[in-house]
């Protein structure tokens, strides 16, 4: 997660939103893991980013929170 986050702050918001899709994948094929997920989802929501990047981030969140029920 660490590689991941120096990255994101290398790629354009379009990019960004790539990355929010396939963490939501990722949560989708492994849902234990879904805590970390979600804290590395709700820290990429508190960096700059434009609508469309954190439209994305909190759709995610919210598929997560209603795909596992923990």
């Amino acid at each position: 997660m660490k590689q991941i986050s120096s990255f994101l702050s290398e790629i354009s918001d379009q990019f960004r939103t790539v990355v929010v899709d396939a963490i939501k994948s990722l949560c989708q094929k492994f849902p234990r893991k879904h805590t970390v997920l979600m804290t590395f989802l709700s820290n990429m929501l508190r960096e700059e980013g434009d609508y469309e990047y954190k439209n994305a981030i909190v759709n995610t969140i919210i598929s997560i929170v209603e795909e596992n029920p923990e």
